[in-house]
């Protein structure tokens, strides 16, 4: 029995075998099969509901004209990726290039030069200033962390201590992210509430759950050094639609604020502006007053700096 060299199945199988193992091979072909289906599919769409509109020249254009951009912009996020740099500003750089390749071409439009010139000139203007934010993202987010004495664009905060993830461990996160980086300017941005879901209960870890026996409070003496931002609200030890940590008002749960508010004092966080965090809470702002009023009744007694609390 004789095998042919192109599907890799017997003369003898059916066409259909055939067929599958050509789709199979990532080739021209089967990109020619895939497409000539689908304009098949939808020519026949365009018979059966008269609508002359779907296979138009106008339509086809205009496609084309709106999915380009989004295309490129897909390309330039996959090579990103590629060399390690996430690039979460794609739709900026593309904004921006258009907005300078619009100047561009009403300005040197001025000028006299050819309108055949005018144009390519502009969209060459238009990519490179898109090319330039990725080269300028690409520079700060390659350079090192700085030090504290130099204006390098730093890493601030990083949320790790958070219920929702079901990796939170605290030893984990302790010991294998925050200090191993070393910096000062890489942190934790330390939300009570979760942390005490994460320390105390242990919340969405799966198979044996690893815990502190301080919990929170516990989590926060780790985490000494850095602690760059906090969040500060309640916990009733419950999750929220069974994802994040349920952020109960100030005096509806049950963390112990008079022990945990100078441990996080002693956290050395490196500014005086903290957060009230009221999550997923059901009509917020009824609660929030009652909320600045319970931290404003610990933090005078338990903090040494004046602090400032943001909603």
């Amino acid at each position: 029995m004789t095998t042919t060299e192109l599907t890799g199945t017997s003369a003898s199988e059916p066409t259909s075998s055939k067929w599958m193992a050509l789709l199979a091979k990532p080739s021209a072909a089967r990109v020619m099969v895939v497409g000539g289906v689908l304009f098949t599919l939808l020519s026949l769409t365009r018979m059966i509901t008269d609508g002359d509109d779907l296979t138009s020249s106008g339509t086809m254009s205009t496609t084309l004209r709106v999915t380009t951009p989004i295309l490129l912009a897909g390309l330039a996020g996959l090579w990103a990726e590629r060399v390690g740099i996430v690039n979460i500003g794609i739709e900026g750089q593309m904004l921006m290039g258009a907005f300078v390749g619009f100047l561009a071409n009403v300005y040197l439009g001025r000028t006299g030069l050819p309108v055949g010139l005018v144009l390519p000139l502009a969209a060459l203007i238009g990519a490179l200033t898109g090319a330039a934010m990725g080269a300028l993202l690409a520079f700060l987010a390659g350079r090192k962390v700085g030090d504290p004495g130099d204006s390098r664009t730093n890493v601030d905060l990083l949320g790790l201590a958070r219920a929702a993830a079901g990796k939170d461990w605290p030893r984990k996160v302790n010991t294998r992210i925050v200090h191993e980086v070393g910096d000062y300017n890489f942190g934790v941005q330390f939300d009570t509430c979760h942390a005490h879901m994460v320390a105390a209960v242990g919340a969405r870890q799966p198979g044996k759950k690893e815990t502190l026996p301080g919990g929170a409070v516990e989590f926060a003496r780790k985490l000494r050094g850095k602690i760059n931002h906090v969040h500060l609200i309640d916990s009733d030890g419950t999750l929220h639609d069974d994802e994040t940590s349920t952020h109960a008002p100030f005096g509806d749960g049950i963390l112990d604020f008079a022990t945990l508010l100078p441990e996080l004092n002693a956290a050395g966080v490196p500014h005086n502006w903290w957060t009230i965090d009221l999550c997923f809470w059901p009509d917020a702002w009824a609660v929030t007053a009652r909320c600045k009023a319970g931290v404003d009744a610990v933090s005078y007694t338990h903090l040494t700096l004046p602090t400032t609390y943001s909603v």
